[in-house]
């Protein structure tokens, strides 16, 4: 509830600084100088809306997976294993990142090493991103700006069950944006 409460805050908080008239001059060097103030030569800038992300479909979906994973009980010793370490390691979560080229370099934690008969992949917004074979890191290019949430999913290899998937982060990639 706070949570929800504090998020109504926020969006309501961007909502004002967006709704503000933002300027753009040059300084005597031609540096681009933005500010709230008109100045004579001064031209407006047209701000977007922010680019948005609704995560509840997915972290649903990683909880229910996370309750059928526990209540497995078949029977195969690779199917009952559990990594002890299955993690998004940097950045941490919550980190807004920026980088105009979209340009996310993931870090993350396995251990013990992959078990044979398991997949292991990065998963981006509920979908896979790519599959990864140990601790290690992954550059992921033009990342779209927004938040985005993400975790490493472990799967059978034959029967592509979902076996154990770890903790979801949110990271937001603050990107420049030019309106056509």
């Amino acid at each position: 509830m706070i949570k929800r409460l504090c998020m109504c805050a926020f969006v309501s908080a961007i909502g004002t600084v967006l709704a503000a008239p933002i300027y753009k001059t040059e300084d005597e060097f031609g540096n681009p100088v933005f500010s709230d103030k008109a100045a004579a030569e001064a031209e407006e800038v047209e701000v977007q809306e922010p680019v948005t992300f609704d995560s509840s479909k997915y972290t649903r979906q990683y909880e229910k997976a996370s309750r059928y994973m526990q209540d497995d009980k078949e029977g195969e010793a690779s199917k009952n294993y559990k990594y002890q370490m299955l993690a998004i390691t940097s950045p941490e979560n919550g980190a807004a990142i920026r980088n105009n080229a979209g340009i996310l370099e993931l870090q993350f934690k396995i251990e013990p090493g992959i078990q044979p008969g398991h997949s292991i992949a990065l998963m981006m917004d509920g979908k896979k991103h790519s599959k990864v074979s140990g601790s290690g890191s992954v550059s992921m290019q033009n990342i779209d700006r927004g938040t985005h949430q993400f975790y490493l999913n472990v799967t059978g290899t034959k029967d592509k069950k979902i076996l154990q998937a770890g903790p979801s982060i949110s990271i937001t990639l603050q990107r420049y944006s030019v309106k056509h």
